[in-house]
């Protein structure tokens, strides 16, 4: 391992100067990075390596390296406590603009990856973030996207009561695609989108705004955390990553990167968080953009809203 990837390895606290050293020398680290993605992949990765792996792949979308879209579309496919555990929560939280950064146009793959069977609901509700937002600038062809959009619908391509369902309806409210409302209208009457997650007024607000905003606004990407890496320092900054971090959930122990449960679960809903069981839990409902009551700074949607959905 050179001296610069190294860095990243087993720190106690956010690394920023290694990450900083990384950008600025992203051709000769870049290959050593793109094999550890490689391997977690084909899943051969040294447990050793799961630092340099987290901060390898933000490393490398920040630095817009296509040539990590491939592998990381393959890691995206290992089962979902593998892919937790080599990214913790930033398998939902920053997934959405690695994917924006290493996109290297092959839309087909993201559209595979979001209706394949095995595929996280709340990574499919990522996944559909990154794909509003690649279509909105022109990376992804609106017609196909529309396309995928109409017939995730019409072959009802996930259960019923997967919650990309939201996903999948968001992109429709951040594109402003007034002409599929009725699409979403059923979705709701029918249940596939539970109202405890959204409603129709919030679908139709966004969908306003959407409408109203001037072509180049991305603003209301931007308030939905979608987009482009910017700041790692300040983007991984909450992440619990280094020499201390908890080994796994399978346990009772929490995924690198997962906080403990919150607080105002029941000890029994902790218990159930800790074996990554879904939530239930009888709180009044929150909206998914609104400030999680855990306290952690993050949207409800995502924090304890991808727990208690």
């Amino acid at each position: 391992m050179s001296a610069l990837v190294e860095q990243l390895n087993g720190a106690n606290g956010l690394p920023r100067q290694a990450i900083d050293d990384c950008l600025a020398n992203i051709e000769a680290v870049a290959p050593e990075l793109l094999a550890l993605v490689e391997q977690a992949a084909d899943g051969t990765l040294d447990p050793a390596q799961l630092d340099p792996l987290f901060y390898g792949v933000h490393i490398l979308a920040a630095a817009r390296q296509q040539r990590l879209f491939a592998p990381l579309m393959r890691l995206l496919r290992q089962p979902t406590q593998a892919v937790e555990a080599m990214l913790g929560e930033a398998d939902i939280v920053t997934l959405p603009r690695v994917i924006a950064g290493c996109f290297d146009g092959n839309a087909a793959e993201l559209f595979e990856l979001i209706r394949q069977p095995g595929t996280d609901p709340y990574m499919r509700d990522s996944l559909f973030g990154a794909v509003a937002f690649l279509t909105w600038a022109g990376r992804i062809d609106a017609d196909a996207t529309r396309g995928f959009i109409e017939r995730y619908d019409d072959e009802r391509l996930v259960p019923d009561d997967d919650f990309a369902w939201f996903g999948w309806s968001h992109v429709i409210e951040l594109l402003g695609w007034s002409d599929l409302t009725p699409r979403v209208e059923r979705a709701y009457a029918d249940g596939r989108i539970p109202r405890e997650i959204s409603d129709l007024r919030r679908f139709r607000a966004g969908l306003a705004d959407a409408l109203a905003a001037a072509p180049g606004d991305a603003s209301r990407f931007v308030d939905d955390e979608l987009g482009y890496l910017d700041d790692l320092g300040e983007e991984l900054a909450t992440f619990d990553f280094g020499a201390d971090k908890p080994v796994g959930r399978d346990g009772g122990g929490v995924a690198p990167g997962r906080d403990e449960p919150p607080a105002f679960l029941t000890p029994e809903q902790q218990e159930q968080y800790r074996r990554g069981m879904p939530v239930t839990r009888s709180a009044p409902k929150i909206g998914r953009n609104d400030p999680c009551p855990c306290g952690s700074g993050k949207k409800y949607k995502r924090c304890c809203g991808a727990v208690a959905a």
